[in-house]
C-alpha cells in the first residue's frame, strides 16, 4: 500500500503513515528498509500492513527525498538530543546522532571563539552526559550495549572503534533496545 508520513519523532523512532486507504498505521524506524533517508512528514512511501502498523516501508521517491534535508531537521536531531539529557534507553539512528555531534561542535567552537576558550569549556562540561546518552542509544541502535562506551578508556585504539560502532547500520530488526521510554 502507498500512504504518506503524517509525522515522526525522533526521540521515540515512531510515526505514524497515512494510507490510500485513509487509515493510519504505527511504524518504527527500524521498519524502514530504504537506507540514507529517514522518516521525516510529507515523505511519499510503499509499506506493507501488520494489524494496525507499517512494516516494510520502502521511499518511493528516494531523489527528491535526499535533497529535502534542511537547517530545521538537523537543529531538530540537536534539540531531541536535549530533551532526552539522561535517557540511555531507546534507539537513535545514525544521521540524528552524527548532526547532534556536529551542531555540538560547531557551538563549541562559536563559544570558544566568543569567549577565548571559557564559555567553550563550560559548554563542553554541559553536555557530558548527553553525549554518553546519545552515544548508548546510537549503540542499541546497532544492537550492542551502552557498556561499549567503556572502550573509549583505552587510548586512541578505543575511540577508533566506538567510532566504527557509531558509523554502522541500524540493525532493521526489533531488538531488546527498541523499548520506547519517555
Amino acid at each position: 500500500m502507498k500512504g504518506l508520513i503524517l509525522s515522526f519523532d525522533i526521540q521515540s523512532s515512531t510515526g505514524i503513515i497515512s494510507g490510500e486507504d485513509g487509515n493510519r498505521y504505527n511504524f518504527l524506524s527500524s521498519s524502514f528498509q530504504t537506507s540514507n533517508v529517514n522518516p521525516s512528514h510529507g515523505l511519499e512511501v510503499d509499506f506493507e500492513i501488520k494489524d494496525i502498523n507499517a512494516i516494510s516501508i520502502y521511499v518511493i521517491n528516494q531523489k527528491e527525498s535526499l535533497s529535502s534535508l534542511k537547517k530545521e531537521d538537523i537543529l531538530t536531531h540537536y534539540i531531541n538530543g536535549f530533551k532526552n539529557y539522561i535517557n540511555f534507553k531507546g534507539r537513535i539512528n545514525r544521521s540524528g546522532f552524527w548532526y547532534y555531534h556536529l551542531v555540538s561542535f560547531i557551538v563549541t567552537l562559536i563559544l570558544i571563539v566568543i569567549s577565548a576558550g571559557f564559555l567553550g569549556v563550560i559548554y563542553s562540561l554541559l553536555i557530558i552526559i548527553p553525549n554518553f546518552a546519545i552515544g548508548a542509544r546510537r549503540l542499541h541502535d546497532t544492537d550492542r550495549s551502552a557498556w561499549w562506551q567503556l572502550i573509549g578508556i583505552i587510548p586512541l585504539i578505543g575511540i577508533i572503534v566506538l567510532i566504527i560502532f557509531w558509523a554502522q547500520e541500524s540493525k532493521i530488526e526489533k531488538n531488546k533496545y527498541d523499548l520506547i521510554s519517555k
